[in-house]
């Protein structure tokens, strides 16, 4: 993104245990709901989520999962309304519960999606290299960061990538 972000994050961990699944026998789909005293309201109205670190195992054998966000981004793009968050990589395959995944954020070329800041809820899905959601969670654990943008220096740097309009 650009440099002007604030120092302070908001970090938010999800357990899917502690999730609401979309479907209890194969859970592709989960929803968390988050309290609003989290969030401390003197955070800007610009902001992007990244994931910095996850650990998931799946139902079944699955050679990869894509994790996608479910909220409304204004900075993506994928043919089925789908926001890709991360991709996590496989570490190992044919286990009893199934394949496990595993992703810890780079320095660079890490995905942030510029979203609504401090969501009540969030909700992400989990989907297979078909790109249907059938990559069902057995278990798992996601740290997402958001950071918050200066908003006044954000609203400069788009104005700046605008190309005027002759007349």
């Amino acid at each position: 993104m650009s440099n002007n972000s604030a120092d302070i994050k908001d970090y938010v961990t999800l357990f899917t245990s502690t999730g609401v699944p979309d479907d209890a026998s194969n859970p592709a789909h989960y929803t968390w709901n988050i309290p609003q005293s989290y969030y401390s309201n003197q955070r800007s109205s610009t902001c992007s989520v990244s994931c910095v670190g996850a650990n998931l195992t799946t139902k079944g054998i699955h050679p990869s999962v894509i994790v996608t966000w479910e909220g409304g981004t204004t900075n993506s793009y994928e043919q089925d309304q789908r926001e890709v968050l991360f991709h996590p990589t496989a570490v190992g395959y044919g286990y009893a519960a199934g394949s496990k995944f595993f992703h810890t954020s780079p320095d660079t070329n890490i995905i942030e999606l510029m979203v609504r800041p401090r969501p009540n809820t969030i909700t992400l899905a989990f989907v297979g290299e078909a790109g249907v959601r059938d990559a069902y969670i057995q278990t798992g654990c996601i740290t997402l960061c958001f950071t918050y943008y200066n908003q006044e220096a954000s609203t400069d740097l788009l104005m700046g990538q605008f190309t005027p309009t002759l007349k």
